[in-house]
């Protein structure tokens, strides 16, 4: 059966998503600070940027999402506080390295803010598509693999308080 919409699911890291071993705690789709902590008021006057690890995983039983892609479909209604993404430097079905701390950066990873399905960037990086011969050059997403995706939130210094925004991450592909 074709990969669905509901096959493609997000998975947290370690123990406090900054990175470490596959998660198998699904993240709940809309529940509130389910991945990132409440900006506290300190963070927001002063500025803050945190960072987590997600894995994404094709929870299909047989099917594979050619050419994944990732954007950011819904970016915060706070005009103070932004999301970028990058793309883990593990390859798929292994394990991004720990930060230190949700402050520290995620060494040797480029963050971009894809903000249309268009500007969507490749869920895999060239190491991926290399172990994948005779795949179609952009990647697959096979039956059960997942890959690392890191957040990046900074919130600008003077930020509103704001105990409901939200980020929406999409993630895009071919299927049969």
């Amino acid at each position: 059966m074709a990969v669905q919409s509901t096959d493609i699911k997000f998975y947290g890291s370690g123990a406090n998503n900054i990175g470490g071993a596959f998660n198998p705690a699904e993240i709940a789709n809309s529940t509130l600070h389910a991945l990132f902590d409440p900006i506290r008021a300190t963070e927001a006057i002063g500025g803050h940027t945190d960072y987590r690890c997600i894995y994404i995983k094709n929870d299909n039983a047989t099917d594979e999402l050619t050419a994944p892609k990732i954007w950011i479909s819904q970016q915060p209604t706070n005009p103070n506080v932004s999301f970028s993404i990058a793309i883990g430097n593990a390859k798929f079905n292994n394990t991004e390295p720990v930060i230190p701390t949700e402050t520290n950066i995620p060494p040797s990873v480029t963050f971009v803010k894809p903000e249309t399905v268009g500007a969507a960037v490749l869920l895999m990086n060239t190491a991926d598509i290399a172990d994948q011969a005779g795949g179609t050059g952009e990647g697959e997403l096979r039956a059960q693999d997942y890959k690392a995706v890191w957040l990046k939130r900074v919130v600008t210094a003077g930020a509103a308080a704001m105990s409901t925004d939200q980020v929406t991450i999409t993630v895009v592909g071919e299927t049969a």
